[in-house]
């Protein structure tokens, strides 16, 4: 028909950038675009000017790095993240935010972490695993922000760590253990400053707790 064609770009040099679909000037159908090696950088549907359908995103190698779902131009249904073929994240959307479970995965493709989200943020009680498996954090989210005790765990089940959060600040007592039970450091904390000098095991006085690598990598 005389409406539709396929609109092609190139760069200076002459390689191939993009094609699309269009349907009497306005994207309509497949569109991709390229890596400056050829390979496809990613493929996507569009309808009526608006992603629509699947997007499917690839490294230099050819591998994919993401697949998602669109809607009247916003993302709706599952997206997938992955690194060299291996899957890292499962991101649920609807209307455009994130709306469920999200899951991650390390390196190894084992389950990282479980990830509530309500309305785009996370909310209800983030689980976090060691790589044998085994319950390494559990953490309270409302809107957002972490609310009520998080508790962290050794990979033997004992708790590491439990420190007590409002609003997204650490509020109340913060103790960790060594895991054998015994408590290793006590602080107490309010609207995220200590107030009181840690108590340890240890002859020397030391500094409120810094935070964790688990902290760094789940928040808090």
């Amino acid at each position: 028909m005389s409406g539709e064609r396929v609109a092609v770009r190139r760069d200076a040099a002459g390689t191939l950038v993009s094609e699309a679909a269009l349907k009497d000037g306005v994207l309509a159908g497949s569109a991709a675009g390229y890596h400056p090696n050829g390979q496809t950088a990613h493929t996507a549907q569009f309808k009526a000017g608006k992603l629509d359908g699947e997007m499917v995103q690839y490294d230099p190698a050819g591998q994919v790095t993401a697949r998602m779902s669109f809607r009247d131009g916003v993302l709706a249904g599952p997206m997938t993240v992955y690194a060299e073929g291996q899957k890292l994240a499962e991101i649920p959307y609807s209307q455009g935010v994130i709306e469920g479970e999200m899951k991650t995965y390390d390196a190894a493709g084992r389950l990282q972490s479980i990830i509530p989200h309500q309305a785009g943020k996370r909310h209800g009680v983030m689980t976090a695993f060691h790589p044998g498996g085994a319950k390494l954090r559990e953490a309270p989210y409302k809107a957002g922000r972490l609310e009520g005790d998080v508790i962290d765990y050794w990979e033997s089940g004992a708790i590491r760590q439990r420190a007590s959060w409002r609003a997204g600040l650490l509020d109340g007592p913060l103790t960790s253990y060594h895991e054998s039970g015994e408590i290793n450091e006590e602080a107490f904390f309010e609207q995220g400053k200590p107030v009181a000098q840690p108590q340890t095991a240890a002859p020397a006085p030391r500094s409120a707790p810094k935070k964790s690598w688990i902290d760094k990598t789940f928040g808090g």
